[in-house]
């Protein structure tokens, strides 16, 4: 057997650790704010505040095969004049960094004014906006 070893310095050591500190500070960083800001939309949904919930996705937001702002708005004012949410609740947010912003995944629980509960697992995708992270 032959094993190939890579020699490091311990400049480049060094180096490693102290990039792999600064995004973990990051990512830390990243997580309050996100943790913020999906209370923030959740908040927004669960007391059925249309404006509030739609200032929480980007402008080309995709949701259940609508795209755009827009267009979720429309959807959620038609779907709340008749059947609005009584409870949404997260549990265990997930962050991990993605090449187009931040993924989260939890588990939703959700209840609405007809009785019906769902519970599953939820998966956005987040951009940052100024400074907020918005479901796109």
């Amino acid at each position: 057997m032959y094993f190939h070893q890579h020699h490091l310095n311990n400049d480049s050591i060094k180096e490693n650790l102290s990039l792999a500190s600064d995004m973990f500070d990051k990512i830390i960083e990243y997580k309050k704010s996100v943790n913020d800001d999906i209370e923030l939309w959740r908040k927004a949904w669960e007391k059925a505040s249309v404006d509030e919930y739609i200032a929480c996705y980007t402008e080309n937001a995709l949701q259940q095969g609508r795209r755009g702002r827009d267009n979720i708005k429309r959807q959620k004012e038609l779907l709340w004049t008749s059947v609005k949410p009584v409870s949404v609740a997260f549990t265990g947010l997930r962050v991990m960094p993605n090449r187009k912003g931040i993924q989260v995944d939890m588990t939703q629980i959700y209840k609405d004014s007809t009785g019906k509960t769902e519970s599953g697992l939820k998966v956005l995708l987040l951009e940052r906006e100024g400074d907020h992270w918005k479901i796109a």
